[in-house]
């Protein structure tokens, strides 16, 4: 359970704005019932948290999967059945912790595509 959301000490100046907390903040989680177990660290301890709208009718590929064009154009490379690539168009919703929720017309779920290192 939340238990305190305010700016860190170091950017007190910030403040809540349009009833969201600044973009750094210090957010106090404490347990709902009991106590922490023993073997959790007592120091701080850092957690990211995105805020992201959760996406219906989207596919989730690698980040590492999608290739931008010179001209902004968004593809994936899809695996044909006999083992090449084919350029597939794609329009790239959101992206989160190495993954992107995407949308496209020629693709379905349980395609594969290529992932490059990049």
């Amino acid at each position: 359970m939340i238990s305190e959301i305010r700016a860190p000490e170091a950017a007190s100046g910030d403040t809540v704005q349009n009833g969201q907390p600044p973009a750094n903040s210090v957010i106090v989680l404490a347990p709902e019932s009991g106590s922490l177990p023993g073997d959790i660290p007592t120091e701080d301890i850092l957690v990211s948290i995105s805020r992201i709208a959760p996406v219906e009718d989207g596919l989730l590929v690698p980040t590492r999967a999608i290739v931008a064009g010179p001209d902004g154009s968004t593809t994936v490379l899809r695996q044909a059945s006999d083992g090449t690539f084919q350029d597939v168009p794609i329009t790239q919703i959101a992206c989160v912790t190495g993954r992107c929720a995407i949308r496209s017309e020629d693709l379905s779920p349980g395609d594969r595509v290529r992932v490059d290192v990049q």
